[in-house]
């Protein structure tokens, strides 16, 4: 209501609760940040979300419910010796 009355648009940080989660679309929040901890997704999920208008933002480097992307990247990649980002490591 806060949010509301001062014309917010709050986005909720997801986590490894997936009743939570349904909390908070249901609760009317417009959008949740990270994927959803379950696999599969029914339909009944995605309608329910596209009904809500809600906007769901899966982050890549975080995944609930599947391997992280970050891990994969560190593994593979050695950004410290990149030349093409040592204008980012410069301090």
């Amino acid at each position: 209501m806060a949010a509301r009355n001062q014309q917010l648009m709050p986005t909720t940080e997801g986590g490894l609760d997936f009743k939570f989660n349904m909390t908070n679309l249901l609760d009317g929040y417009p959008g949740h940040e990270h994927a959803l901890p379950i696999y599969p997704l029914y339909n009944d999920v995605y309608k329910t979300i596209a009904q809500a208008k809600m906007i769901v933002t899966p982050t890549l480097l975080v995944s609930y419910g599947g391997p992280w992307a970050e891990n994969y990247f560190w593994t593979r990649e050695v950004p410290y010796h990149d030349p093409e980002n040592s204008e980012l490591l410069c301090v």
